[in-house]
C-alpha cells in the first residue's frame, strides 16, 4: 500500500495509491483509494505537540451507543413518559426502533469523526457513489430511503448493529415498566436514569465476565486484574487513571474482530436450522429492509448464536476487503484492511515492533524473530511487503501473532486491550 501525494490535494486528504497489478481493483481501472484524515483536536491543556484526533463519544462502558453521548441525542430517543426509550409496535414482531426520514449528522467514532470515504479515480473506471454528509450519513449508499432513529449514528449501518440495539432498547423499556410498577412515585427522569444504570451494568458484566475472558484468555485476565470479584465490590478505583480511549486501542488493537467477520449472515429458525439466505454482507450494509426481507430479528439473532466466526488472523474476508459499503450497481466497494492501516498511519500509531517491549514481550529485531511469534508462513509474507520489521503497522502485525493461551488475540493486542479495560475499570 502506497500513499498517493499530490501538491494540489487538500491537507485532510491522505489517499492510497492502488497498484496497477492489484488483483481486484485493477480490472476496473482504479488507481487511487480516497481517504480523508480524522478531524484534528487540541491537545490536553492546549499544549503544542503532535496531532491528536477528536473523540466525541464517551470512553466508558455506559451504553452510550443506545442513549447517545450527549444530552441532545439522549433526549431525542426518549418518550419522557415512564422512563421509556422511543419504540414503535410492529405486530406481530413486537417493539421496534422508530424509523426517521432523516437523521442529523452525529459523531460516530473515536477514530473516524467527520470522515466520509469513497473511491476516486487516478485512471478511468467506474466509481461508487460517495458517502453523503450530514443527515444522510445513516442511509448513504443504501438501497432504501429509511433508517432507524439512533443513539449512535452507525445504528443502520448493517442489520447486526440494528438487531443488538433493538434488544437493548426493548430491555430498557421492560426494566422501566418493572421499576415504575415497584416505584409509582418515581418521576420519568428517575425511572429513566435508574433503568439506564441497570442496562449499562448488564453490559459491563457481559464485557468483563463473558467477552474479555474469551478474547484475552485466563492468564492475561489474571495479570491485568480484570476478573470480576465473586463477592463484595471492586475497591481499586483510582482517580489518577486516565480512562480515555488509547489511540493504539481504537485505531488498531480493538479492530481485531474485522478479521473474524464472515462473508454473509446466517439466519436460523427456532430449532436452529439454517434458513436459505444468499445475501452477501455488502447487500446487508446500510439496508434496513433486510431486517424485514430476510426474516425477523429473532432469526437473525439465532443465526448469530449458531454461525461460527472466522479465525482471527491477518486475513480479512472478501466482502470487507473488496466490497465494503459497495453502492448498489457498483462492482466494487472499499477495503477495510487498507482503511485500518491508513487510519493508524493518519493517527501516528507507532509500528508493531515498538509495542513489544512496553508490554513486557520479547523484542523483534529480525524476520527470524517473527517466525517464533507469527502464524505459520506470516513472517515470509510480511517480508515480501515491508522493508524492515520496524516498518510493520500495528494493525497488521498484531493480527498475525499467534494467540495467547486460552484467548483469541495475540500477546501485543492482548496487552493493549487489557490495559484499556483496566483503565476503564479503575475509573468507573
Amino acid at each position: 500500500m502506497k500513499l498517493f501525494i499530490s501538491p494540489f490535494q487538500h491537507p485532510s486528504c491522505l489517499p492510497i495509491e492502488v497498484s496497477e497489478d492489484d488483483w481486484f481493483l485493477s480490472r476496473f481501472g482504479i488507481r487511487c483509494m480516497e481517504f480523508i484524515r480524522s478531524a484534528p483536536s487540541t491537545r490536553i491543556n492546549c499544549d503544542l505537540g503532535w496531532r491528536e484526533q477528536i473523540n466525541q463519544v464517551t470512553p466508558y462502558i455506559d451504553a452510550s451507543t443506545i442513549y447517545g453521548s450527549d444530552m441532545e441525542t439522549s433526549n431525542s430517543v426518549r418518550t419522557f413518559k415512564n422512563g421509556y426509550n422511543e419504540t414503535v409496535l410492529r405486530k406481530p414482531r413486537g417493539e421496534w426502533l422508530p424509523e426517521v426520514e432523516d437523521v442529523p449528522g452525529v459523531a460516530t467514532s473515536s477514530t473516524a469523526v467527520t470522515v466520509q470515504l469513497s473511491f476516486s479515480l487516478y485512471a478511468t473506471g467506474p466509481s461508487p457513489t460517495a458517502r453523503p454528509p450530514g443527515g444522510e450519513l445513516c442511509r448513504s449508499g443504501a438501497i432504501t430511503d429509511d433508517c432507524f432513529k439512533p443513539g449512535d449514528g452507525r445504528l443502520s449501518e448493517q442489520p447486526g448493529l440494528t438487531a443488538f440495539h433493538t434488544v437493548w432498547v426493548r430491555f430498557h423499556n421492560k426494566l422501566a415498566t418493572a421499576l415504575t410498577q415497584l416505584n409509582p412515585h418515581w418521576s420519568d427522569e428517575k425511572v429513566f436514569q435508574e433503568t439506564r444504570k441497570v442496562v449499562y451494568s448488564f453490559i459491563q458484566h457481559i464485557t468483563y465476565r463473558e467477552f474479555l475472558p474469551i478474547v484475552l484468555g485466563p492468564e492475561v485476565m489474571e495479570l491485568f486484574e480484570l476478573n470480576l470479584v465473586r463477592k463484595g465490590y471492586y475497591n481499586k478505583y483510582d482517580a489518577r487513571v486516565n480512562p480515555s480511549i488509547a489511540n493504539s486501542f481504537g485505531a488498531a488493537a480493538f479492530r481485531f474482530g474485522h478479521s473474524m467477520v464472515q462473508n454473509s449472515y446466517v439466519r436460523t429458525d427456532h430449532k436452529h436450522r439454517p434458513l436459505f439466505n444468499n445475501v452477501t454482507l455488502h447487500e446487508e450494509q446500510e439496508n434496513i429492509e433486510n431486517i424485514w426481507s430476510f426474516g425477523s430479528l429473532d432469526r437473525l439473532l439465532l443465526g448469530f448464536a449458531n454461525q461460527p466466526s472466522q479465525r482471527r488472523d491477518e486475513f480479512i474476508c472478501d466482502e470487507l476487503s473488496n466490497h465494503l459499503f459497495q453502492a448498489p450497481g457498483a462492482p466494487f466497494g472499499m477495503d477495510l484492511a487498507a482503511i485500518n492501516i491508513q487510519r493508524g498511519r493518519d493517527h501516528g500509531i507507532p509500528s508493531y515492533t515498538s509495542w513489544r517491549q512496553p508490554c513486557g514481550l520479547s523484542p523483534v529485531k529480525s524476520w527470524a524473530d517473527l517466525e517464533r511469534i507469527f502464524n505459520v508462513g506470516s513472517a515470509h509474507r510480511f517480508q515480501s511487503i515491508y522493508r524492515h520489521v520496524d516498518d510493520i503497522d500495528l494493525f497488521s502485525g498484531g493480527l498475525a501473532e499467534k494467540p495467547v493461551r486460552g484467548g483469541v488475540v495475540g500477546p501485543t493486542f492482548a496487552c493493549i486491550i487489557a490495559q484499556q479495560f483496566l483503565n476503564l475499570r479503575k475509573r468507573r
